[in-house]
């Protein structure tokens, strides 16, 4: 569907960025939100809102503006919007979690086409999301079969391949990797693929050429490190970031050591890295609340 959406706040950015206040900052968000997603290019932050099913832009001197409204879904439960990014053509993504029925992945073109890209399994309960290349993206998910408890889970990552050709976009899933419990966040950086289990608390790296090419099961990559994680960002120097239901912001050095970069939260899920101004940004949840906060990085 076509609908008209709100992109003042990205376009005003093409102009030259203004100096940008590096003290720590912490500002309140409408609804429930989760996801978040530094857009260099555009020089905005984009947020998910689980409760208006939406994206938020929010500009350096702070304003968070409407970005667009994404497609109904049916579940009582919500979209269930995980990690958001904006690609190298300017499009917006988003899995929708879905609850084991309406799993899918949303998406806003430059245009001003907005839809679900169509072909992907339902069942699927995705959260994290990341580009490699043009239209070719790494997505988490796992199954668990409702009243059945973590038991029946199972969890993998996939390479999500949309043809631009066809409208809606159509898209095709093909597991990198399968045998993981909960599956959150993904990253990658070069030919290194990250995937945290949000369940065993295990940190993975592995090879994207090697598993495109022959796919293997969780035992084939290599752990990281071991600790709490939700959603994924990637630092400067090798760094990566990654939040958690313990209200940490942890950052894992490139040879796995793990530090503790914020604490005193109380659950962090999505996080972004801004490294022009070298700041991060980190969704906090709490008793049915959002916060946003924006922290120096040294």
């Amino acid at each position: 569907m076509r609908v008209p959406i709100a992109l003042t706040a990205v376009l005003m950015a093409a102009c030259a960025a203004p100096s940008v206040d590096r003290q720590p900052a912490q500002e309140a968000l409408a609804g429930s939100a989760n996801g978040v997603w530094w857009s260099d290019p555009t020089q905005v932050a984009i947020i998910t809102d689980d409760t208006g099913n939406r994206l938020q832009s929010r500009a350096n001197d702070g304003r968070v503006l409407p970005l667009a409204t994404l497609p109904p879904v049916t579940t009582p439960r919500g979209p269930g919007l995980g990690q958001v990014v904006r690609d190298a053509d300017g499009r917006y993504l988003v899995p929708r979690f879905g609850f084991g029925g309406a799993g899918g992945v949303a998406y806003v073109d430059p245009r001003g086409s907005i839809d679900v890209v169509k072909g992907l399994a339902p069942e699927r309960r995705r959260i994290g999301l990341w580009p490699v290349r043009t239209n070719t993206y790494v997505v988490s998910w796992f199954i668990q079969q409702e009243g059945r408890g973590d038991a029946s889970r199972q969890g993998g990552v996939s390479l999500l391949t949309i043809d631009p050709k066809t409208t809606p976009l159509t898209g095709v899933e093909r597991d990198l990797v399968t045998g993981l419990d909960k599956p959150v966040g993904v990253a990658v950086r070069g030919n290194v693929l990250y995937v945290g289990d949000q369940s065993t608390r295990k940190i993975y790296t592995g090879d994207l050429a090697q598993l495109t090419s022959t796919p293997g099961r969780a035992d084939a990559l290599k752990l990281l490190a071991t600790a709490d994680n939700d959603q994924f960002t990637l630092g400067a120097n090798g760094d990566l970031f990654t939040g958690g239901h313990d209200g940490a912001i942890r950052r894992i050095s490139a040879a796995g050591a793990v530090s503790v970069f914020a604490q005193g939260f109380q659950s962090i899920r999505g996080v972004a890295f801004d490294a022009g101004h070298r700041r991060l940004f980190a969704v906090e949840y709490a008793r049915g609340t959002s916060t946003l906060h924006v922290l120096p990085v040294d």
